[in-house]
């Protein structure tokens, strides 16, 4: 059979199928990520989950030059990394700037964590309480987290973040009127020049392509 060929024959092999996983924000439906780049689990230093995944966005060379993971070529400048390494990210590339902890807890994750919980519920998002109790627990513990390293951290998001529900926009015309925001991407500078983007693994649903 020719190359091109798609019938049964057993001459022909089985064809490859390639499957992407992008993951949406589960608050306002963006697509954050993908499975494009390797991610890894955040633990503590007792190895416990805290609720966050990690991608990695730019990283040092063994000479010591930073580079792009996004397969560009290399390059020198700072500053071009940083608008660069974005690629993957389309809808991310707004920054947002919170002066202290407590304009963030009160101006974005009270809206979030409101938004976690019942688009979580609306979507079941978890298949029994037990799933979405854990969730909650890595949920809190991940706040912790960035509130650790809130002057290390950089957030960025899609311009639109924060949702508000609109009449018949869910079934049974649910939370109408409610403000929620959605999932930011922290990003994180190591002392290397490597940089790290971190997202809140639980408030995500997964399409496979």
């Amino acid at each position: 059979c020719p190359p091109q060929c798609l019938c049964s024959s057993p001459c022909c092999p089985t064809p490859t199928v390639s499957t992407m996983k992008v993951f949406k924000c589960v608050v306002t439906g963006t697509e954050m990520f993908s499975d494009a780049k390797p991610m890894e689990d955040v633990v503590d230093e007792e190895g416990n989950d805290i609720g966050l995944i990690r991608v990695t966005l730019t990283q040092k060379t063994e000479g010591g030059t930073a580079v792009n993971t996004g397969g560009d070529e290399e390059v020198d400048e700072a500053e071009e990394i940083k608008l660069d390494q974005f690629w993957m990210f389309p809808d991310l590339e707004n920054e947002f700037e919170f002066a202290k902890k407590k304009a963030f807890k009160e101006d974005y994750w009270a809206f979030f964590q409101d938004g976690f919980v019942k688009m979580s519920k609306q979507t079941k998002a978890f298949a029994s309480k037990e799933e979405f109790q854990a969730a909650g627990k890595r949920f809190k513990a991940a706040q912790k987290w960035i509130l650790a390293n809130f002057k290390e951290l950089q957030f960025f998001g899609p311009a639109m973040y924060i949702k508000e529900v609109e009449e018949g926009e869910l079934e049974g015309d649910k939370y109408v009127g409610d403000t929620f925001c959605g999932n930011f991407m922290y990003v994180k500078y190591e002392q290397d020049g490597s940089a790290y983007g971190y997202f809140c693994k639980d408030a995500f649903t997964a399409v496979t392509f």
